[in-house]
């Protein structure tokens, strides 16, 4: 069941792409790859997202709060320069 679930994604991609190859890793991953790319090429550019509307993107990681910093801020800052999202008071 797991496994046709995660057949529905054309890419796969994790925070840090060697850790999450590394066998000591790998038990705590739903997951276990392979990998298209990790969070760094996604941030930096050296590969696409999505190529189009349909692409079907899985961002999986062992919980490093690294990462989740890592996109919370990604999605900040896209938010704020595409003018979406609400804004709430602390």
């Amino acid at each position: 069941m797991v496994t046709e679930s995660l057949d529905a994604f054309s890419s796969y991609f994790v925070d840090d792409k060697v850790q999450a190859e590394d066998a000591d890793t790998r038990p705590k991953l739903a997951y276990c790859g392979p990998f298209n790319a990790d969070l760094a090429d996604l941030i930096g550019g050296a590969v696409a997202g999505r190529n189009n509307g349909s692409d079907r993107i899985l961002f999986i990681y062992p919980g490093f709060a690294l990462a989740d910093l890592a996109v919370a801020s990604e999605l900040y800052i896209r938010a704020r320069r595409e003018n979406v999202g609400t804004k709430m008071r602390r």
